[in-house]
């Protein structure tokens, strides 16, 4: 592709001496001499235009083939079928195996028996130190205490006793 500039003023190159030659495409300019463009319609651009050459290939089709399946007497051996086999037999033993989520929970009960267990001694415990605490400071309670387990009788009370016969 070549731009042809019909310029009539050719003072210029007749005085140089210089020949004109087209502009091309390359971006390079084959005479040494430029004229400035006066009108749009002073440019022709003349030459074959170029064209992308397509390579030539056969149509798509986009109908899908299924692949025929091979019969086998026996049982084929998948590396699908082998995973998901693994993945089941995990499954299961996280569920059902020692320090699974069976085993969890049956944890997790005995947890909270043993912490209302707690609980309950706790509070004997507490009520056991209030005992202990009257005992060594109340007279009252004390004599109820050696009446009650020891029998020891005041000076002003009579013991009776009665005979089994």
């Amino acid at each position: 592709m070549e731009f042809v500039f019909n310029n009539q003023d050719t003072s210029n190159t007749a005085s140089r001496g210089a020949v004109r030659k087209p502009y091309s495409m390359d971006g390079a300019i084959a005479s040494s001499v430029r004229r400035p463009v006066s009108a749009v319609g002073d440019i022709e651009i003349t030459g074959k235009k170029r064209t992308r050459k397509r390579a030539t290939s056969a149509p798509v089709k986009y109908t899908a083939k299924r692949k025929a399946k091979k019969s086998s007497s026996g049982a084929s051996f998948s590396w699908n079928k082998l995973g998901w086999i693994l993945c089941g037999v995990l499954f299961l033993r996280l569920i059902f195996m020692d320090s699974g989520v069976v085993d969890y929970y049956g944890m997790e009960s005995r947890i909270q028996d043993k912490i209302n267990h707690l609980d309950i001694l706790k509070t004997e415990n507490m009520s056991l130190v209030d005992e202990i605490k009257k005992i060594q400071t109340s007279p009252k309670y004390q004599r109820k205490i050696t009446r009650n387990h020891l029998g020891v009788i005041a000076p002003n009370e009579y013991l009776v006793v009665f005979s089994k016969n």
